[in-house]
């Protein structure tokens, strides 16, 4: 039993060594991926004015 809490002490003191990464917040450390990905959808809802403006234009 001793053996199993030596065990479950040591794992515990190797997990805590181990920092936890930041959270990352857009535009510091964000991957291509995500970048890409939101940048798609601001130029959807521009694209989405730019045709309401010109639809209410046209009329």
């Amino acid at each position: 039993m001793q053996m199993i809490g030596q065990g479950l002490g040591s794992e515990d003191a190797a997990q805590n060594d181990v920092r936890p990464e930041p959270a990352s917040t857009p535009g510091t450390n964000a991957p291509l991926r995500e970048l890409l990905i939101e940048a798609g959808f601001v130029g959807g809802v521009f694209l989405a004015l730019a045709l309401l403006i010109v639809a209410s234009v046209g009329r």
